[in-house]
């Protein structure tokens, strides 16, 4: 007799055996990632107030330089982050081998996990990004596709009433 499914009495599936009941793996799994993540935004709320709380009031030693978080290292951070996730999506979606046609997951993997289709000359492709920005000395990057390790970067001065125009070649 196939052992029944451990959390049939919330979706209903009482009938089919563990191994089949796919369902319920993946809400086991949505769960688990949920609990992970709110424990990661804990972690990391205790972690910022910390360093927050650990500053301030703090008077500085005659030539000590004030320690603040670099723009920089910001968005570098973010990117990783957002990397992370991108990377763990994909290998979710691409542990399964087909979806079914027109599904959500079927889309949701064409859209963010392949690689772009080539159509026609890619120095025809065009993208017209506009940015409102303080004044100040911007680090402009630019790459054909997230994946992709081909990046162009440009230092950009941008002046008070001023626009500025960047045009990059990939």
């Amino acid at each position: 007799m196939a052992a029944k499914c451990d959390v049939s009495s919330s979706c209903g599936h009482q009938d089919l055996s563990w191994i089949n009941c796919s369902l319920c793996r993946s809400g086991r799994t949505g769960l688990d990632t949920y609990h992970r993540a709110l424990a990661n935004l804990y972690n990391n709320s205790l972690n910022q107030t910390t360093r927050d709380t650990k500053y301030e009031g703090k008077q500085l030693e005659e030539g000590e330089n004030e320690v603040k978080p670099d723009l920089n290292e910001a968005f570098s951070s973010v990117m990783r982050y957002l990397n992370m996730a991108s990377s763990e999506c994909e290998k979710y979606h691409c542990s399964y081998k087909s979806h079914p046609p027109g599904s959500r997951q079927e889309k949701h993997q064409a859209r963010y996990h392949t690689s772009p289709d080539p159509v026609g000359n890619s120095s025809q492709k065009t993208c017209h990004v506009h940015v409102e920005a303080c004044p100040g000395t911007y680090s402009v990057t630019a790459m054909k596709h997230y994946k992709s390790s081909e990046k162009s970067k440009k230092s950009v001065k941008l002046e008070h009433g001023k626009s500025v125009s960047v045009s990059f070649d990939l």
